[in-house]
């Protein structure tokens, strides 16, 4: 029996008894994948799965010959074929066979997670159904993101994030969100995994880096999880329900998301980036097929072979980005040929040996078009299945020619006339052809940069990884991204060359005429705390809006940050006077007041009761569409008489107001 003909039958009955409980929502599975990131299986040869890859063989080629000349075999039939293993493919030039199979065995999965989405949902309907923890992509897992997010029909995930996976193969909470735009937040929460590293600047840092890239919400590990044997304690309670000191410290670090800030992420829309980056599952079967690592999990040392690199390629570039302050989204090969690389001023492409004829053109097109093309090592090496091609696509939209098929994978230095010297670990053999120009150069003379001009864009071939971080690595990226018309809006500078600013990842978010700031700085990545000069980019009335304070009509701040703390600020065109409470009663309106029209905001009701004591019950966030909302306090018979009081706070700016009820039950 197929795993999707065995889940989706028990489906369900797992429906209905979640909602027997009143489950808000429904994972198909623990940390389901095609096969272990510990074993490695590749699968499936059974009978049942041979027939049907061999029918989607036939659909895909439509004859023996067309497959043939794509893999290089002489098959006299479809019958004849059995799915390709790695050891069947490594030291072979033409990967199509492998690679063809692990799309099939990827499409599988799939197919089953959506077919159990939707007998969940058949037995739930009410009941949000989505996956928790893919562990990232490995060649036989089945995790092909774009598939996985936009073809299984999931309603909310709980993905272990980059908040506390710092390695370059589990970075992948920024697929979701790319791949679901619009949707991620409250229509579509990624409550990410938190809570396994107790020290405080993790704990500072993991729910608002969340809060940051849409995730609606957070999950932390564990209310009450132990493990004696291994003396270990996750636990935010003591077996009295007294809060642990952990939990008390997540309760304080936590406390300004739930009062507001987090309603007004969600609410906000995040700002359009002009840099995408390309997701490309078969490049990464091809990087495996290349690699002589023979377990799931990459490694990520100084210097890895291509499997390794593969991985490593898109998180250093991503590094790259955050420490100049700059966003990206992931696009996928379907969204280029469907012409949304229109948005975009930038594209990356890590390691992405594995490209179509097609994708090529759209490439080609939108380059000429204006747009910037980069990619680094092992261009274009082979198509999308897989099977090796000629350099032809490297030389068209690149100017580069390799004169060695294999790269080189060892740590050397790379220098040039605007690239000051940094470390990489893998290069090709290559040479600029026609009108494309070396920029930058390894001891023996190999170009480390070249770059040309097509039609009305240009392209840049890096032949090198970047390193992880290096202040000279980073200076090139911002000037390719500056030659590329991409502004640094908000700008982060310590004013002191010998100690740049380390680790500041900036999100942007946009409501209604007003602007949201976050600032964060990854523990991980950095040591001491730094005081730094932010600029936002225009002048406007800014207020911080954890500190609730307004810093004035400015363009310009210093912002102190220590490792793992998080800042965020609102970026208004009008500053805010006050909060006007009107109504009789229970029932008010709230009014964001200024001296220009107002925009949307966000206000945080809180309530004490007559003896001056929080009434926590009654706290909520509730969205001022234009500065104005309506509200009613509904306190029950069983409240106490007398005075209570009600203040309802802008979130933007820190400024509230009173209002005072008469409760006579």
């Amino acid at each position: 029996m197929c795993i999707r003909d065995r889940y989706t039958s028990e489906a369900p009955a797992g429906a209905l008894e979640g909602v027997r409980y009143g489950s808000f929502a429904i994972n198909v599975a623990d940390e389901a994948t095609l096969a272990s990131r510990h074993e490695g299986r590749e699968v499936c040869f059974s009978e049942h799965c041979q027939a049907r890859y061999r029918e989607w063989l036939a659909q895909q080629y439509g004859d023996i010959a067309a497959l043939n000349a794509r893999w290089g075999t002489d098959y006299a039939g479809f019958g004849e074929i059995t799915g390709a293993t790695t050891e069947d493919v490594r030291g072979t030039s033409n990967f199509a066979p492998f690679v063809d199979f692990r799309t099939f065995m990827t499409d599988v999965w799939i197919d089953g997670m959506r077919r159990i989405t939707a007998a969940f949902q058949q037995g739930a309907p009410e009941t949000r159904v989505g996956h928790t923890n893919t562990f990232g992509a490995m060649p036989t897992n089945g995790n092909d993101f774009w598939k996985l997010c936009t073809q299984c029909g999931f309603e909310w995930a709980q993905e272990y994030s980059e908040a506390i996976k710092g390695n370059a193969q589990k970075a992948v909470f920024e697929l979701w969100r790319s791949f679901l735009p619009g949707r991620t937040g409250e229509d579509w929460p990624n409550y990410g995994w938190i809570g396994y590293d107790h020290r405080h600047q993790a704990v500072t840092y993991e729910p608002w880096w969340l809060a940051f890239h849409d995730s609606g919400g957070v999950t932390y590990y564990a209310t009450n999880a132990v493990a004696p044997d291994r003396g270990k304690s996750w636990a935010l309670i003591y077996p009295t329900q007294a809060l642990t000191p952990y939990a008390r410290d997540v309760a304080e670090t936590v406390r300004d998301l739930r009062e507001g800030i987090g309603k007004t992420l969600i609410e906000a829309r995040r700002a359009d980036p002009d840099v995408a980056i390309l997701w490309s599952h078969p490049s990464l079967l091809v990087a495996w097929c290349e690699s002589e690592w023979d377990q799931a999990e990459p490694p990520e040392t100084a210097v890895n072979d291509s499997y390794g690199s593969y991985f490593k390629s898109a998180f250093y570039f991503r590094l790259a980005l955050q420490e100049l302050q700059l966003m990206y989204n992931y696009v996928a090969p379907e969204q280029v040929l469907a012409g949304e690389l229109a948005r975009y001023q930038v594209l990356f492409l890590p390691f992405t040996s594995a490209i179509s004829d097609e994708l090529a053109d759209a490439l080609a097109e939108w380059v000429e078009g204006g747009g910037t093309l980069i990619a680094d090592v092992r261009f274009a090496i082979t198509d999308e299945r897989g099977a090796p091609r000629d350099d032809g696509v490297l030389e068209r939209l690149f100017g580069v020619r390799r004169t060695q098929p294999a790269a080189i994978y060892e740590g050397i230095d790379l220098t040039g006339p605007r690239v000051a010297s940094f470390t990489t670990s893998a290069r090709e053999v290559i040479e600029p052809i026609g009108d494309a120009q070396a920029d930058a150069s390894y001891p023996d003379g190999t170009p480390a940069v070249i770059s040309r001009d097509l039609g009305e864009g240009h392209t840049i071939y890096l032949n090198c990884l970047l390193p992880k971080y290096d202040p000279a690595a980073v200076a090139m990226v911002r000037e390719l991204l500056a030659d590329a018309g991409v502004e640094r809006v908000v700008s982060v500078d310590s004013g002191d060359p010998e100690a740049p600013a380390l680790a500041w990842e900036c999100a942007r978010y946009e409501l209604a005429g007003a602007e949201i700031v976050g600032l964060i700085r990854d523990h991980r990545l950095c040591d001491e705390p730094q005081s730094c000069a932010v600029d936002f980019g225009r002048v406007a009335h800014i207020y911080d809006m954890r500190a609730r304070e307004y810093l004035g009509e400015t363009r310009a701040s210093m912002v102190t940050l220590g490792p793992g703390e998080a800042a965020c600020f609102a970026v208004l065109p009008y500053e805010v006077t006050g909060v006007q409470l009107v109504g009789a009663g229970n029932a008010f309106r709230a009014t964001v007041l200024s001296d220009g029209a107002v925009g949307d905001h966000v206000l945080h009701l809180s309530v004490t009761d007559p003896a001056g004591n929080p009434a926590p019950a009654y706290a909520r966030n509730l969205l001022a569409t234009g500065g104005v909302a309506d509200l009613r306090l509904p306190l029950a018979v069983s409240d106490a008489p007398g005075e209570w009081t009600l203040t309802a706070r802008d979130v933007l700016s820190g400024v509230s107001a009173t209002a005072g009820i008469d409760w006579q039950p």
